[in-house]
Formats: structure tokens, C-alpha cells, sequence
């Protein structure tokens, strides 16, 4: 396995395409793990505090 100095290294004479694809690849992945994440925080009960949040400005604003 590469370390990041040779990375650095060579990460110039790579071409621009190999690069985009790269970004490309690791922005979904992260993108499927923060969708992962909030599936997980939603079902185990995490998240409710901001559902009851939405809901009560909906409701104050509704009878504003």
C-alpha cells in the first residue's frame, strides 16, 4: 500500500479524467454513508426531537 507522499507524488501526473472519476467515486460514497447514517439516527429514534421541532413551527405558523 501507497503512502501519502507518494500519493502527493503522483497524484499530478495523473490525468484529469482519473481525477473526476476519483472525486466522483468518493462524493457517492460519502453521500451513501451520510444517507446510511440518517437511516439509522431516523429508526433508532435520534431524529425526533427535530420532527417535533418541524412540527410545532408548522403548527405556529399555520394559526399565525
Amino acid at each position: 500500500m501507497r503512502n501519502i507522499d507518494e500519493d502527493e507524488a503522483t497524484e499530478d501526473a495523473r490525468p484529469r479524467q482519473e481525477m473526476k472519476e476519483l472525486y466522483s467515486c468518493l462524493a457517492q460514497h460519502d453521500g451513501r454513508c451520510w444517507d446510511n447514517q440518517i437511516e439509522t439516527d431516523a429508526l433508532s429514534g435520534k431524529l425526533d426531537f427535530l420532527a417535533k421541532e418541524a412540527i410545532a413551527d408548522h403548527n405556529r405558523y399555520k394559526n399565525a
